[in-house]
């Protein structure tokens, strides 16, 4: 028997080391009926002629402007449909795989006709022994994305709850029959919450999403000192923007207007690290992402050349102890309690 031929996605925006790093790790694979999409997104650095020369059996696409991770892996999909490839493995160019990731995830995916998507568990790069996620699903009600580190857990989620299990854009393995039934990415979204919005429709569809937990990646995201990433401007511009765009999208009802009271509360919340090190430019963005999504705007940011005043104000205001007026404008008068209460028991007495 034939094994379905996979197309691997690789998209990359002016990181020519490490996509370089992603391609050789696949290279190794063990599994070989493959093509891999090298998809440049409008890089200033050379990337895709150097990717050229450095491994020839690729492909290489270009696009002459940043088309966001949604745009440009809809340029290598649209290319893998022409290959009439049988599955399409996006796989973020800051990854690292095993040679026996993709034959894997390729089995878990052949052995139901039901599953729609398979993603291997990420590990962190720089930390290889220790699970960056293996694991989501999606709580309705209150409006949350929920993860785990722990297998466990994953496995008990997709048994229990198969039909709110999502999954990260970060080494996606989609049946060619799942993008024929659903279309491309979203590319209202642009860039963030992209792989959720897909997750969703995948399960409307009548497919499953599964984690393969006998699968792994190593994932270049930093590990958390302290419960903090450090991230850029654009990261909180489109997680604040879409996270109002997918939920106002897929809730209906009391949901709904539940979400709305919670949202600013949210994007309070998500500012608040920024905030408290006076890191104006990740708050303004954080806000004006938030502005944009009840504005409509989708794709791109169209950065302000100037901060709104009343943005400004905003700021100000929040910047005083922002995960107070979090709870607060959720209107959870115990969480403001239960805050001010740590805040007090942080006080020194002085000595007697």
């Amino acid at each position: 028997m034939d094994t379905p031929l996979i197309t691997i996605i690789i998209l990359n925006w002016n990181s020519l080391d490490i996509t370089l790093e992603c391609i050789k790790s696949v290279f190794g694979l063990n599994y070989h009926n493959f093509n891999v999409v090298v998809v440049d997104n409008g890089s200033s650095d050379d990337s895709a002629a150097i990717i050229r020369s450095r491994y020839p059996q690729t492909i290489v696409l270009e696009n002459s402007e940043n088309l966001g991770f949604t745009g440009g892996n809809n340029t290598g999909i649209r290319h893998a449909l022409h290959l009439d490839a049988d599955y399409v493995w996006l796989l973020n160019n800051d990854t690292v795989v095993e040679s026996d990731t993709l034959s894997r995830i390729v089995a878990t995916a052949e052995s139901d006709s039901t599953i729609g998507m398979v993603s291997p568990v990420m590990y962190f790069y720089e930390e290889p022994s220790i699970i960056q996620n293996c694991g989501c699903y999606i709580d309705w009600k209150d409006q949350k994305l929920i993860n785990t580190t722990s297998p466990v857990e994953s496995e008990f989620w997709q048994m229990q709850m198969p039909d709110r299990i999502w999954l990260w854009g970060t080494a996606l393995l989609i049946k060619k029959t799942v993008i024929n039934d659903i279309g491309l990415l979203d590319n209202n979204l642009f860039a963030y919450w992209e792989d959720t919005d897909f997750s969703v429709r995948v399960l409307r569809a009548g497919y499953r999403n599964v984690v393969d937990l006998s699968a792994k990646i190593f994932h270049r995201t930093p590990v958390p000192k302290f419960g903090v990433i450090r991230r850029s401007p654009h990261y909180f511009y489109y997680m604040a923007r879409n996270e109002y765009y997918f939920w106002m999208k897929y809730l209906r009802g009391i949901n709904k207007l539940n979400f709305l009271r919670n949202y600013i509360g949210n994007v309070i919340f998500q500012a608040a690290p920024s905030l408290q090190i006076n890191n104006s430019e990740c708050a303004v963005a954080c806000f004006s992402g938030a502005r944009d999504a009840v504005c409509g705007v989708t794709g791109r940011w169209i950065k302000d050349t100037a901060t709104p005043r009343w943005l400004k104000v905003a700021m100000t205001l929040f910047s005083w102890h922002p995960h107070f007026w979090s709870v607060l404008v959720k209107g959870d008068l115990s969480g403001v309690l239960r805050d001010i209460i740590k805040k007090v028991g942080t006080i020194q007495k002085p000595d007697a």
